[in-house]
């Protein structure tokens, strides 16, 4: 199946501090070592730069940019792992999801746009704790963490 993996997955499976800890670190260990096809998206990476690296959320420091960096390339390192880029219908495509979704408004777009990735590349199912994808058509939301 191709997935998208979302942001939370990744900081949960950084913090121990986390009930999600274990279980986002187990499902992020099983795509590097699978067999299956990941895919990340550039946004994706630095909203968990963004995150991670924020000492006012994870005290007394939080990451510094190069531990969250040198996390970002261990993962990415795995042949299963693939960053989605933005291609020649990108627009196209967003456009498409604009006269869809009129009155989406603020930080959802975060999530349009990965929604327009995976639609672009013909993905249909991402890896999330964020139930907002509920909200678009067309797109599987699988939590690893209730499973």
């Amino acid at each position: 199946m191709r997935a998208l993996i979302d942001t939370n997955l990744f900081v949960y499976g950084t913090y121990r501090q986390f009930r999600e800890y274990e279980k986002a670190r187990n499902f992020l260990q099983t795509c590097q070592q699978g067999e299956d096809r990941w895919y990340l998206a550039w946004g994706v990476i630095y909203e968990y730069l963004s995150v991670v690296t924020q000492p006012e959320i994870f005290k007394p420091d939080g990451l510094s940019f190069t531990q969250a960096l040198d996390n970002v390339r261990r993962f990415c390192r795995s042949p299963f792992v693939e960053i989605l880029q933005e291609g020649e219908d990108h627009m196209q495509t967003l456009e498409a999801l604009s006269d869809e979704y009129p009155s989406l408004r603020g930080g959802i777009h975060h999530d349009a746009h990965l929604v327009t990735l995976m639609r672009e590349h013909e993905i249909s199912a991402i890896y999330s704790t964020d139930t907002d994808f509920h909200r678009f058509k067309g797109i599987r939301v699988i939590n690893p963490i209730e499973g």
